[in-house]
């Protein structure tokens, strides 16, 4: 542990990705206080339409990632496959960066924390829309290039690292 904290000292940049991944989970505490329905299910008609609660916890979701990340993230709300994306990026977490990373110039153990941190948050935010939505959506969180959106460096959905170009893990490719 103490390497750990040592390590994140040395990596401030780190260190703040895992901040605001934390404050974003801590936001979302705050912010439903209280406010989430009965975890009964109601009981359901046949030709009910598809609820709005989805829609709603990913505006929430979007509200306090505002607030934390300012205009360094998107999201995306995909009802029809199930899916809430979370895409972050830091003009420091750039392709130099993730080849410090890989090649041992940076310890690896603040990058493993954030991986930690982005785990964490992503499995809060999953268990939210579990309990409160009807239907199946799932949270999808990407740490993204800057100047590429596109390109991930660490995927994470259902509490897995899916995606981890730092250590090496890509389990659509393996």
């Amino acid at each position: 542990m103490a390497a750990e904290v040592d390590c994140m000292k040395k990596h401030p940049i780190l260190t703040a990705i895992g901040i605001l991944f934390l404050v974003v989970l801590v936001s979302n505490v705050v912010n439903m206080g209280g406010s989430l329905p009965s975890s009964t299910p109601a009981p359901k008609a046949s030709a009910k339409p598809a609820s709005r609660m989805p829609a709603m916890i990913a505006a929430m979701f979007d509200d306090s990632l505002s607030q934390a990340f300012g205009s360094n993230y998107q999201t995306e709300l995909d009802t029809d496959a199930g899916i809430f994306r979370v895409d972050t990026w830091s003009s420091d977490v750039n392709a130099q960066f993730i080849s410090d990373l890989q090649n041992g110039n940076i310890s690896i153990e603040a990058w493993n924390a954030v991986v930690d941190r982005v785990k964490t948050v992503t499995s809060s935010m999953q268990s939210t829309f579990d309990e409160t939505c009807e239907e199946p959506i799932t949270v999808v969180s990407s740490i993204c290039d800057p100047n590429n959106h596109d390109l991930p460096y660490l995927t994470v959905a259902n509490g897995v690292a899916g995606y981890d170009v730092v250590n090496g893990v890509d389990l659509l490719n393996k």
